[in-house]
């Protein structure tokens, strides 16, 4: 890991022998932890939507709706279309 926000933190702490972090994440692009919203979302879909979308079947078209709220969510955030 050669970023220089990484290089900053290496240097200060070998100049030092000290630096104040709490957490220092630096590779967000691979991943993110999500806000309590998300997390909340996600647990109410694998609770209430966990049908196969696909499907005719009442699980099934639970989950669709739920996939087309949630599109329709993004596609709003994202300021475009949601089809």
């Amino acid at each position: 890991m050669n970023s220089p926000a990484f290089c900053s933190i290496i240097h200060r702490i070998i100049c030092t022998g000290t630096v104040r972090l709490t957490t220092a994440y630096l590779d967000n692009s691979a991943t993110t932890k999500p806000c309590g919203e998300a997390i909340e979302a996600v647990v109410s879909a694998l609770e209430t939507g966990w049908g196969n979308p696909s499907s005719l079947h009442y699980s099934g078209v639970s989950a669709s709706a739920l996939l087309e709220k949630a599109r329709h969510s993004v596609a709003a955030s994202l300021g475009c279309d949601d089809d």
